[in-house]
């Protein structure tokens, strides 16, 4: 006899063994039950989803003598015919290949003619989509007021393409990609039953090859098993799926997020010449990424990895080196690479561009060192308001600007002048000497003068006023002054305050 591939061998029979599709399941074991069967259904999912299958199954159980809950015996009389390819009720057509309006007629006569054995003539159309408008039109009538014996039963991969007057005449049905778990137990209990030994790591492997499709994963382990020789091991499926070797995408990663320049390019070189596609390595990395990411921000990365232990303790200790913020980066960088490399001239290349610029990203450590200095500023008293006249501001700012110092007082002495404080207002007035240096407003000023504004009370009015007129820090300098008598400092307070407010004793 024949090799049977595996997919083929184990297509599930009855329901109880179509896995992942249990909302689905649920609802048409109930119709059975309740032999409440409409005439038109739409299957809807990604290929590989288990679509024709339940096809295939709803049809043998809506004609099944002897249904065990929804599912069909496959022991009855009218089981064993359906089960045979040449069977007359159940009809599966191909809508690629049957897709004109002549085709759609004559299935349109035949409809009329009653089952040779069961209760219903089943009609499976697989990729409805691909139906011309023409066909439609002639399905339209025939698919809403079929006869009694008649059930359709449209299968699709792309439900956007099929029109809308043809959806409104189905009860439609999602099926949704199936989880690694489930696609674990499934080719687990297969490999068991073909006495295949395997590790856990590698069936884990398939499963997540398969992305979410039974029929893809179970074809991926068709040609592990071919390709093992003993136990099927997790390196024979990252062969057989030509993934980049484990230990290369290790130091990739290392030279990539150390900026070795050269050693990403050597590495580059040498993946490229073992015939790797750049797509694929771009594909690896970003899942290498990705795991780190797992490895730091996950509670229980292994389960979510399920990797053999030793690549995981790699992965690991890879993980605690580098912070998670570049890996983000990096990650979104190969993520995006992958998608251009398939129109690009020159892939290596495109793929080597994306690595230097990962490998030279300094953004980070610029983000860190910005968030070091707004943190000072705001510590000393200063605002950071990252404005566009600000960052003119602070390059006219790194040497001392007096213009500038001279226009900002000048504002600024307005609104001394308005508050409550004489004395503050007096001292003000007699300054003459202020200048911008950096992110500080320097007011030059005598003991005299220091000793009245260094006060709390004054201190915070002015440097509340140099903040709003500036953007500013205010900093007080004392000039060098000459040794004066006391009365010297008497007649300046009497300048500053006024005869009449200072009294001496």
């Amino acid at each position: 006899m024949a090799y049977l591939a595996i997919y083929r061998k184990y297509r599930p029979a009855t329901f109880d063994k179509l896995i992942g599709q249990q909302h689905i399941v649920r609802t048409l074991t109930n119709q059975i039950k309740n032999d409440k069967v409409s005439h038109a259904y739409l299957f809807t999912g990604t290929r590989g989803t288990g679509k024709t299958s339940a096809a295939r199954i709803f049809a043998r159980a809506i004609n099944c003598l002897n249904p065990k809950d929804g599912n069909p015996c496959n022991e009855c009389a009218v089981c064993k015919e359906l089960l045979k390819a040449n069977n007359m009720d159940i009809v599966e057509i191909d809508g690629a290949s049957n897709n004109k309006v002549d085709e759609i007629r004559e299935l349109r006569e035949k409809v009329g003619y009653l089952p040779s054995m069961g209760k219903y003539k089943v009609y499976i159309i697989d990729e409805v989509h691909m139906l011309t408008e023409s066909a439609y039109n002639a399905l339209l009538k025939t698919l809403e007021e079929p006869p009694a014996h008649v059930v359709f039963i449209l299968c699709t991969t792309e439900v956007q393409k099929v029109p809308a007057t043809i959806l409104s005449r189905c009860l439609r049905f999602d099926f949704k990609l199936v989880s690694v778990d489930d696609l674990n137990k499934l080719m687990s209990s297969i490999l068991d039953e073909l006495k295949i030994k395997y590790t856990k790591e590698a069936v884990n492997a398939v499963a997540v090859a398969g992305e979410g499709s039974v029929r893809d994963a179970l074809s991926v382990l068709d040609r592990c098993v071919a390709f093992a020789e003993g136990t099927l091991e997790y390196n024979d499926v990252l062969q057989i799926l030509g993934a980049t070797d484990k230990n290369k995408i290790f130091a990739l990663a290392d030279s990539i997020f150390d900026g070795d320049v050269a050693g990403v390019l050597q590495l580059v070189d040498e993946i490229s010449k073992s015939g790797k596609s750049m797509s694929v390595l771009a594909k690896d990395v970003a899942v290498h990424i990705r795991d780190l990411l797992i490895c730091q921000r996950c509670k229980e990365p292994q389960k979510i990895l399920n990797l053999p232990q030793d690549i995981y303790d790699r992965l690991k200790a890879q993980s605690d080196k580098y912070d998670s913020k570049r890996l983000l980066a990096a990650l979104d960088n190969f993520n995006k690479v992958e998608a251009e490399l398939r129109y690009a001239i020159d892939p290596r290349v495109s793929f080597e561009v994306v690595c230097l610029k990962t490998a030279n990203d300094d953004s980070e450590e610029k983000i860190i060192q910005l968030e070091k200095r707004i943190a000072y500023l705001e510590k000393n008293g200063v605002a950071a308001r990252p404005t566009e006249d600000n960052q003119k501001k602070n390059k006219l700012n790194e040497v001392k600007d007096f213009a500038q110092g001279r226009m900002i007082w000048a504002r600024a002495l307005k609104k001394v002048r308005n508050a409550d404080s004489m004395i503050l207002s007096a001292a003000c007035a007699e300054i003459d000497k202020m200048y911008v240096d950096g992110v500080d407003f320097v007011l030059e000023v005598n003991e005299t003068q220091y000793s009245l504004l260094s006060q709390t009370e004054h201190l915070k009015t002015l440097s509340k006023i140099i903040d709003e007129e500036g953007n500013l820090r205010l900093k007080l300098a004392k000039t060098a002054e000459k040794v004066t008598s006391v009365d010297d400092d008497i007649k300046q307070l009497q300048h500053i305050i006024g005869n009449d407010k200072l009294q001496i004793r």
